[in-house]
């Protein structure tokens, strides 16, 4: 299996959460380490206009793309902030 099938395949089988977020990563220019939104920012605006994903969806979710290396978490201060990886937009781009 070639890296390009299974990227696709990883693509694939994200939920549907998984690509909210990504998408709203996207959309509010959090693709770069300093445009990073924080983690408990995002929490907040992400249940105000989804109220169907509860925070504990919101968290399995960013483990699951973190762990794809879809988005990167990294600690500002007191803030865990978060932002979208060139692979993430690569798989928003495939779906």
């Amino acid at each position: 299996m070639s890296y390009q099938h299974y990227f696709q395949d990883v693509v694939t089988n994200l939920s549907i959460e998984d690509l909210f977020l990504l998408t709203y990563l996207k959309e509010r220019g959090a693709n770069e380490k300093f445009k990073s939104v924080s983690r408990k920012t995002l929490l907040i605006e992400i249940v105000e206009q989804q109220p169907s994903m509860t925070e504990a969806t919101i968290r399995k979710s960013f483990h699951r793309l973190e762990a794809l290396k879809f988005i990167s978490l990294f600690n500002s201060g007191k803030q865990q902030k978060i932002y979208i990886t060139s692979i993430g937009l690569e798989a928003l781009e495939l779906n």
